[in-house]
């Protein structure tokens, strides 16, 4: 609305917008609607919300838990920073949880929660699955 007023030839294309498109916490938010439209876990009035406003569910997506990470970038990160812990301590085990100074680091929490909400949605690809298993990854 208030970019409406501020030029009234505006029209929003239903993805970001100036401005608000450098905000990530809004891409993340934007992203998260059309993942929950894409599940079919949005609520109904929270759709009927964002279509009256035009939204577009074909909007860009972003990962929420990091935009410059991809999946295996990630995963490579976890391998190797469990590969230098069994380094360091060879009686390290790892619990499948977080991890003492990775755990502090909250896109890993997020991304490794995110992992488990993809496998108990069932959305989670076999071949990430697999991986993670092979790391010994708690589902819990």
């Amino acid at each position: 609305e208030i970019k409406k007023e501020e030029d009234s030839s505006f029209e929003w294309d239903g993805t970001t917008l100036d401005g608000m498109s450098k905000d990530k916490e809004t891409r993340v938010w934007l992203n998260h609607q059309r993942r929950g439209y894409q599940s079919e876990t949005l609520h109904e009035n929270k759709i009927t919300q964002l279509n009256d406003l035009g939204f577009s569910w074909k909007g860009p997506l972003v990962t929420t838990w990091d935009e410059r990470m991809t999946w295996d970038e990630r995963m490579v990160e976890l391998t190797k920073f469990l590969e230098i812990k069994k380094e360091e301590d060879s009686s390290f085990e790892w619990d499948g949880t977080t991890l003492d100074g990775m755990s502090k680091d909250k896109e890993t929490r997020v991304w490794l929660n995110h992992q488990r909400r993809g496998y108990q949605s069932e959305t989670l690809h076999e071949n990430k699955i697999t991986q993670l298993n092979d790391l010994g990854f708690s589902w819990k």
